[in-house]
């Protein structure tokens, strides 16, 4: 860990470098560099092939982002979310110099958390009206990296993983154009009813059947939203229902079965077991 205090021509920084424990590194979440920058002249700053996950947010003035063959204008309060193994650029506007907070960082699962963000997101760039929730993280990532503390590794991935996590909110639930107006609200429409009624007969055709829309186009739009298909969340319902009922009740299996939505008690078994690695009754005995 270093505490690095640059004053230049072109920028002023204010940045901590860290470098994280064997264990952390090939097991957790854990941090690169994070810090402050104003930029105090035009500059352009460009990299590549870093392993690296880079978060910045502009939290005053203009400037742009080159990264994957698009040109993003940026400006207060948007954020940028990027894979730094590929090449990328950003600089400031010339007429409104800006400030950033950023934190560059890594993890075993980090490649994958990224596409998942990439699916929901469609783009690496969103606005947020709550600003100031990542910059209160941020603050506190800097503050923590500099603690002697043997637990600092897991505070940090602590706040790396709340910070992926608002990153996915704020990048997915508001700005994302595959869940934006009408279409978001017809398929949590169809969401809240498969919440009451999963236990009734219910799959993607009797549903599309029922909102009255195409099968392929709310399979697509219930895929792109929640990441997961229809039935796929209907049979994670029903299991949910069923453990439920092997753990807090003494019904019979075939009762449980029935209530969960499970016509057949031999195929519910089957089922749970494909789910759950343990027949219903192996499920409630260990539990």
């Amino acid at each position: 860990m270093e505490n690095y205090l640059f004053h230049g021509s072109l920028v002023s920084t204010q940045r901590i470098l860290y470098t994280a424990s064997d264990f952390a590194r090939e097991n957790l979440l854990h941090l690169q560099e994070t810090g402050t920058l104003q930029a105090n002249n035009p500059h352009k700053c460009s990299r590549d092939k870093l392993a690296s996950f880079l978060f910045f947010l502009v939290e005053d003035g203009e400037g742009k982002l080159e990264y994957e063959g698009n040109t993003y204008k940026l400006k207060k309060n948007d954020c940028v979310f990027i894979d730094c193994s590929h090449p990328y650029a950003h600089y400031t506007s010339e007429k409104n110099l800006w400030k950033l907070k950023w934190a560059h960082f890594n993890g075993p699962t980090m490649t994958q958390i990224y596409e998942k963000f990439l699916t929901r997101s469609n783009s690496p760039v969103f606005a947020t009206k709550d600003i100031s929730s990542f910059i209160q993280l941020l603050d506190k990532l800097y503050l923590t990296s500099q603690l002697e503390s043997f637990t600092r590794d897991m505070e940090i991935q602590e706040q790396l993983s709340t910070l992926l996590t608002i990153i996915m909110h704020n990048g997915w639930n508001e700005h994302s154009e595959t869940v934006k107006g009408k279409k978001a609200k017809n398929v949590l429409l169809i969401k809240e009813y498969i919440d009451s009624y999963y236990t009734d007969k219910l799959s993607l055709e009797v549903l599309a059947n029922k909102f009255y829309i195409n099968k392929s186009y709310l399979a697509r739009q219930f895929k792109q939203q929640y990441d997961t298909t229809i039935n796929e969340y209907i049979l994670q319902k029903r299991i949910t229902h069923a453990k439920q009922l092997l753990r807090f009740t003494d019904k019979t299996i075939k009762s449980i079965a029935k209530e969960s939505g499970f016509s057949d008690t031999n195929y519910f078994s089957r089922i749970f077991k494909m789910v759950e690695k343990h027949s219903p009754k192996e499920f409630r005995n260990y539990w």
